[in-house]
């Protein structure tokens, strides 16, 4: 009796899975009952989009089928870059109209998120990292792209996107053409220097737009034991099966040959790396019994680079860290040291789930939903010579952090993101001189969502330590913050908010957490009733990453859901007018009008005026002006507009200044009705 495919058994079927096309597993899928029941499984679609797309793991999306076939689906058209921060060396990739650069500063348009100007030919990104001045995309096909400079001392900066490149004896992959020694499936961003890893194994080392090869001399690695690649502050490192940890110091430049060469063997380059000792440890039936270094550290799970210091996890739920020194000749190098106050409190209940960091910031993830982060100088003290003696520090549970679905942290120089599982992330941290690397807007409207103006010549910006806030990828909702921002600093209109405007501009404690609840509240709500319960928003962010001063997020955007809710924003205007066909419209021009400014000018010509304090002129007419308070006319809100129409207007147009109640009891001063913040 011939069998069917319902008599196989699900091993067999979970390896038939991986041969098929998504149209052929669906077909399969939709023949039978009981076949039906495989048609949203994980492991298919989670294979099936790695493999296509070549995306980092995603571990929001790990155990759950439907969304993984959701992503599946719409990475092919809904994937967008969003950048913001520091755009010094063009690292963001964004077109800033030059009347909105602000003179001694940023653009005001670096300081909200914003799309990067990706060409088409580029293709779908599936994976963002940045660098200290630029940041990097990785495509679907396996190029790499970059937007700034590898090195921060250029005096130029890198206008649009440039691919990286190989020697010419290693042909690029392109659509047309699959190249297994330059398709890279993994890369990692340094301070100033990428490595990649390619599907043959062949790792990849950048300084500049053209690779070079990396081979590790004496060390008989073969190349298809490479697991992962990491590039670091000041260090570049390799996870190899069999071998363990092994990292080594950036090759100097000048020791370099010309990689455009492909004659005489010059097309790599050898470095001399340290193994870390005991992180070669691989489990099988033999070596239970032996009591060694590797047995005791066991199973290395993950690692990242610190700055001078390496991190890892092993499978025995323990977490190590090795001085990243290069090791003195006739010394024995040293052995890892773990980093115990992690989990003193309670190591019986302790389940690592990740390890992520950077620069001199790391964090450790476990099972239970905690987030621990610590600096280098916690791995300072714990590495502190033998006979030094006090209390070893423990790490960092930040409360916003804890129990909040966070699934990574992208750490810059002095601020961070965390992203959560329902695709949302919030900032934390400081942004240098309101460089915007917060992501939170301008300074007048960032003050509303809780950043305070640091003392001193730097005009450093921060949040309250611990405290983070929600960061919006809508530019309607960036509109609206700006709204309500200038009607508390609107004199001619809205003189009865003067006093509450003052006391946030002057980082009054108790109003800059009012309004900072208060706006994160309504936020909240910016899509309610287009999105159910469970459903994904219309910005849902797959890949956060920061360095430097500036940040990037690969963002999932449903364009028919955010239009949605920007209509639900928009009261309709009239429209306008036109004239028929028929109708000629002769242009007047308005002599009168133009003596006058032309007396005016000549006046202030003669008192010497006319170039006083243009600079903030300037910045003020481009804060107030950008349109009346619940208008907009240029499309900055994200609202197509059209010649024929009147000025959008906004749901919000009358809407008061808010007054609130803070959290001492004491209400804001005002003659409005009190506004409830339900948290």
């Amino acid at each position: 009796m011939p069998l069917s495919l319902t008599d196989l058994s699900t091993d067999i079927l979970y390896n038939i899975f991986p041969h098929l096309t998504a149209a052929e597993f669906l077909s399969l899928t939709s023949s039978t009952k009981l076949l039906y029941d495989y048609r949203q499984d994980p492991i298919f679609w989670r294979v099936l989009t790695r493999k296509t797309f070549r995306i980092p793991p995603q571990p929001l999306l790990q155990a759950d089928g439907a969304r993984w076939q959701w992503l599946y689906k719409h990475l092919l058209t809904q994937t967008q870059l969003f950048t913001w921060g520091n755009n010094v060396r063009g690292n963001l990739g964004r077109r800033i109209s030059p009347s909105n650069q602000l003179p001694r500063g940023p653009a005001i348009e670096n300081l909200w998120p914003g799309r990067a100007a990706i060409e088409d030919d580029v293709g779908i990104v599936a994976d963002v990292q940045c660098g200290g001045w630029a940041t990097f995309v990785l495509n679907s096909i396996g190029v790499i792209y970059v937007f700034g400079m590898f090195n921060g001392a250029a005096m130029f900066e890198n206008d649009g996107i440039k691919r990286l490149d190989f020697p010419l004896a290693y042909p690029s992959t392109t659509a047309s053409r699959y190249e297994p020694s330059t398709a890279i499936q993994q890369f990692s961003s340094g301070r100033s220097h990428v490595l990649g890893l390619a599907d043959n194994g062949n790792v990849w080392y950048w300084w500049r737009h053209t690779a070079i090869r990396i081979r590790l001399s004496d060390m008989g690695i073969s190349e298809e034991n490479v697991v992962r690649v990491l590039a670091g502050w000041d260090r570049s490192s390799l996870y190899v099966n069999g071998t363990g940890i092994v990292y080594w110091p950036p090759p100097r430049p000048a020791h370099n040959r010309n990689p455009d060469q492909a004659d005489g063997g010059v097309d790599y380059l050898l470095v001399e790396p340290v193994i870390i000792p005991g992180t070669d440890y691989r489990r099988n039936r033999n070596n239970r019994v032996l009591e060694t270094l590797a047995s005791r550290i066991g199973v290395v799970t993950n690692h990242i680079i610190l700055e001078g210091y390496i991190v890892f996890t092993t499978d025995h739920d323990k977490i190590f860290s090795y001085r990243t020194t290069h090791p003195i000749a006739d010394f024995p190098p040293p052995e890892p040291v773990e980093l115990t106050t992690f989990y003193s409190d309670s190591p019986s209940r302790f389940r690592i789930r990740d390890l992520q960091g950077s620069y001199r910031s790391f964090a450790l993830f476990t099972t239970s939903g905690s987030v621990l982060t610590a600096s280098c100088s916690l791995l300072d003290m714990f590495h502190l010579p033998s006979g030094a003696t006090g209390p070893l520090p423990h790490p960092n549970a930040i409360p916003g952090l804890q129990g909040q679905s966070v699934i990574s942290l992208a750490f810059g120089d002095h601020h961070f993101h965390a992203l959560h599982s329902t695709g949302t992330i919030t900032a934390y941290g400081t942004e240098c001189q309101g460089c915007g690397s917060l992501g939170l807007g301008c300074r007048s409207a960032s003050k509303l969502r809780g950043v305070r103006s640091v003392r001193g010549f730097g005009h450093d910006r921060r949040l309250k330590e611990g405290e983070g806030r929600t960061v919006w990828f809508d530019p309607m909702m960036h509109t609206w913050l700006q709204d309500m921002s200038m009607k508390g600093h609107h004199e001619g209109h809205h003189h009865e908010a003067s006093e509450r405007a003052r006391m946030v501009n002057d980082g009054h404690e108790g109003a800059c957490n009012a309004f900072a609840e208060y706006f994160e509240q309504e936020g909240r709500k910016w899509e309610e009733g287009l999105t159910a319960e469970g459903d994904l928003g219309a910005y849902f962010v797959l890949k956060v990453s920061a360095a430097g001063w500036h940040s990037a997020a690969l963002v999932l955007v449903d364009e028919t859901k955010a239009e949605m809710a920007r209509q639900k924003h928009l009261v309709a205007p009239p429209i306008r007018s036109s004239p028929s066909n028929n109708e000629a419209v002769e242009p007047r021009f308005d002599w009168l009008a133009w003596f006058y400014m032309l007396l005016v000018y000549s006046v202030r010509f003669f008192l010497g005026l006319t170039a006083r304090d243009e600079d903030t002129k300037g910045r003020r007419h481009r804060q107030r002006d950008e349109g009346h308070l619940g208008r907009r006319g240029d499309g900055s809100d994200g609202v197509a507009v059209d010649e024929n129409q009147a000025q959008p207007v906004y749901t919000w147009a009358e809407d008061p200044f808010p007054r609130l109640r803070m959290a001492d009891g004491e209400v804001m001063p005002g003659q409005i009705e009190i506004t409830q913040v339900t948290g």
